[in-house]
């Protein structure tokens, strides 16, 4: 599950499905402005206040964040 639909985003999945030594796959995005949407081939779930509903659901490996935005 990936936070954030944007450029950063987009680059995160690239690097998962292109780069075979990660062992995490995207399984699909959290974004808060583009709900009940495919990107890039994947389901965007919901928004941030979603999150923990969603991820009861899907059940995702969490990692940290490359960075954070403030």
């Amino acid at each position: 599950m990936i936070y954030g639909a944007g450029d950063c985003g987009y680059l995160l999945v690239k690097e998962l499905l292109q780069n075979h030594r990660h062992e995490l796959r995207p399984i699909g995005w959290i974004d808060d402005s583009k709900h009940n949407m495919y990107l890039y081939g994947y389901k965007i779930y919901g928004g941030k206040d979603q999150l923990l509903a969603i991820c009861k659901k899907m059940k995702p490996d969490l990692k940290e964040p490359l960075h954070h935005h403030t």
